[in-house]
């Protein structure tokens, strides 16, 4: 990559040291020639003459590029009906939330702060943080969060998943109470919703911008009411109708940021010079285990299994550095990733061999029996992503090293699901986003909607709610205790946590620091320099 350079000019002589040099020049000339110089007569120096001024023509000041950012305009930018990924890209810079989550995916207050936790832990209680206001120059009220939070509450919404652990939410005496079915020591990492009111047709927001019309044209105005610093005045909203569109306008430079997974089943493949700001999500790319039938119903050939697996090469190698690996189904950028649970399950052969002795396996002739029986696995993945393809086949190997026989079975989408949901499988490679608070109950209830290795056990189950309830330091050792037996357990695999990627043109952002939540985090820290000038500089 070529730097960019300035060039620094040289200094102008003033005319006397200009005469000066230049005597000097011939005297050295005439020394040199063995011609005996004449003295030069005694004359007073010449009074230099004013240098002309050169008179610059004024360019005109180029106009900046705007800061464009890409929209679909047939899917909804509602902050709670709305389930288009780019549009969801935008809901940030207009409302904010009542948490926001760091990198590290912990909560801290944004429009709420907890008032109180009942001793129980099924009442939570929120206040509203003064001094927000929406875009209209009306307060944000108890009234506001409630509502908003009700919606999000609603089947159909993409936070219903998340926020099932609430029973109701009401209003009393200026305060948002909440009711939950079980205590959850961090309901605030779940809460990162996004709060607005509705009036006469307008969906408003408190966040640093405001959704504006001319024509048909939309865009990003600053908030009048916002007191914070931000890094330009307004965003155009670019509408684009396909993937392709997406994809030429940012390589035109037409849009200025995009956000994508580079791993994803539809990755977007740009090209040009650009800046890439990697941030973690909660995306999980794992190995499920059969616990109700088949082999894999023993735990020490699950815990062997799994001990098996180079989660780095996965990580590095197969999804070109586009994840991080764990050896736990909780991120390592998390605070309650213990080291100690991961050390049950991280990458050993020499461990795995030893647990598969004490499961009763023997390997004769290259071929690992278990009870006089051949080891022989189904291992099925969905064929809609060709990195996951790639993770079945190398875990195979992996396995097969063993002595095992492992068969990679690629399911399209409907089959997969069937299989899964039928129990029709010794492994399955799958991949899920997990909520912020990395909640195992869905793989772990009897009834779960991820359990789909019909995974029971009455000390797991203990441990997990323990877990949940905990708060502060008491959340972290209790999160420890829950992994060192879930690794002994071992119903899954964690393999990775995926990536991803926010993009800008090359040199034209400083002081960005995505994250899964919302890629404008820390908005007021950012430098923003259109492409071109901030490298001149």
């Amino acid at each position: 990559m070529n730097w960019p350079c300035r060039r620094i000019p040289p200094s102008p002589l003033s005319m006397t040291e200009a005469v000066r040099r230049l005597s000097a020049v011939l005297a050295l000339a005439l020394l040199l020639s063995g011609c005996e110089a004449a003295p030069a007569p005694e004359t007073p120096a010449p009074t230099p003459s004013p240098t002309p001024t050169a008179t610059l023509t004024p360019q005109p000041v180029q106009a900046a590029p705007p800061f464009t950012l890409p929209y679909y305009p047939g899917a909804s930018l509602h902050p709670i009906a709305g389930d288009n990924q780019t549009n969801l890209v935008l809901l940030p810079l207009i409302y904010e939330p009542l948490f926001t989550l760091d990198q590290s995916f912990a909560a801290s207050p944004a429009l709420c702060a907890v008032s109180s936790i009942s001793e129980d832990g099924l009442t939570w209680t929120l206040s509203v943080s003064p001094g927000h206001t929406f875009s209209d120059g009306t307060p944000v009220t108890p009234g506001d969060v409630a509502a908003s939070l009700i919606q999000a509450l609603r089947p159909g919404s993409r936070f219903e998943a998340r926020l099932a652990g609430i029973r109701s939410v009401r209003e009393q005496d200026g305060l948002v109470q909440l009711q939950l079915t079980a205590p959850n020591g961090a309901l605030d990492a779940l809460l990162d919703v996004p709060v607005f009111r509705e009036a006469e047709g307008a969906v408003l927001g408190s966040g640093p911008y405001a959704l504006q019309q001319k024509g048909e044209d939309l865009f990003l105005a600053k908030n009048p009411f916002w007191t914070g610093r931000l890094p330009f005045d307004e965003a155009i909203l670019a509408a684009v109708t396909e993937t392709d569109t997406l994809i030429q306008g940012f390589d035109r430079q037409d849009i200025s940021l995009v956000s994508t997974d580079p791993t994803g089943s539809s990755s977007l493949n740009f090209s040009g010079a650009f800046d890439v700001w990697e941030y973690p999500t909660s995306v999980m790319l794992y190995l499920g285990f059969n616990a109700k039938a088949g082999l894999c119903r023993d735990a020490a050939l699950r815990q062997a299994f799994s001990r098996c697996i180079d989660r780095d090469a996965v990580a590095a190698s197969l999804l070109s550095r586009h994840a991080v690996a764990a050896d736990l189904p909780v991120s390592p950028y998390s605070a309650l990733y213990s080291p100690e649970a991961a050390a049950l399950t991280s990458y050993d052969l020499q461990a795995a061999q030893t647990l598969l002795e004490e499961a009763g396996c023997t390997l004769n002739e290259g071929v690992l029996y278990w009870r006089r029986s051949p080891v022989s696995l189904r291992l099925i993945v969905n064929s809609d992503n060709s990195f996951k393809n790639a993770v079945a086949d190398y875990v195979a190997e992996c396995l097969n090293k063993t002595g095992a026989q492992v068969t990679v079975e690629v399911l399209p989408w409907d089959g997969y699901s069937a299989a899964l949901a039928a129990g029709n499988f010794d492994l399955y490679l799958g991949e899920v986003r997990m909520t912020a608070d990395f909640d195992l109950s869905p793989f772990l209830e009897r009834n779960g909607a991820l359990n789909f290795g019909g995974y029971s056990n009455e000390d797991t189950s203990a441990l997990l709610s323990a877990y949940r309830a905990a708060r502060g330091p008491e959340r972290t050792a209790a999160a420890s205790l829950f992994y060192q037996q879930l690794s002994t357990e071992a119903p899954l695999t964690a393999l990775c946590f995926k990536t991803c990627h926010m993009l800008t043109h090359w040199g034209m952002l400083e002081g960005a620091a995505p994250t899964q939540q919302n890629v404008f985090d820390r908005l007021e820290e950012w430098t923003y320099a259109p492409s071109g000038q901030k490298q001149e500089e």
